[in-house]
């Protein structure tokens, strides 16, 4: 359990807003904390999760009382299947080609460049913000057929640097510390 009133383990609501604004409830998750949404492209790469509403907990604990974040895939019927894939996530982002990645660090914006993503566009980011379970790290998610499971690559070493928000850009911010 944890001992932070703002987490409270109780129903989150995943919503879809269509283009008028209208929102409809998919489903709701008995979690504590909800962080960063993304539908996967509905592709064959995606295997069984193609056109799936991907979220996370970054702050769950199991009936042990152990921090346990999960990983959620929501279909369009609203059927939830969760993933404990040692990743805290905050943020989750399909990678596109030829754009950084700028990440809120602290105080400071870090620039991570586009060319580290080449191999893996149309990936999934997910960023561990490393404010509650292990460092900011950045991971490079795919599904992979022959395992019928997500393969997971971190392609950030431990730095000790807790990431609060990312997005990639198709411009050239300046950096600032």
């Amino acid at each position: 359990m944890t001992s932070d009133s703002n987490y409270l383990y109780d129903d989150k609501g995943v919503w879809t807003v269509d283009a008028q604004g209208h929102p409809t409830l998919i489903t709701n998750i008995t979690t504590y904390h909800l962080e960063g949404a993304i539908t996967l492209p509905n592709t064959n790469t995606w295997g069984p999760l193609a056109g799936n509403i991907i979220t996370g907990d970054e702050y769950f604990f199991d009936d042990l009382g152990k921090q346990n974040p999960l990983i959620y895939a929501i279909n369009t019927n609203g059927l939830v299947t969760s993933f404990q894939k040692e990743i805290s996530p905050e943020d989750f982002d399909i990678i596109p080609a030829g754009q950084d990645l700028y990440c809120c660090a602290g105080t400071n914006i870090l620039k991570v460049s586009a060319s580290l993503f080449t191999n893996y566009v149309g990936g999934l980011l997910i960023t561990q913000a490393g404010e509650f379970y292990g460092p900011g790290t950045l991971f490079i998610v795919n599904w992979d057929t022959n395992i019928n499971d997500l393969v997971i690559r971190g392609i950030t070493p431990p730095s000790g640097t807790d990431f609060e928000h990312v997005t990639f850009a198709p411009i050239q911010l300046p950096v600032l510390p």
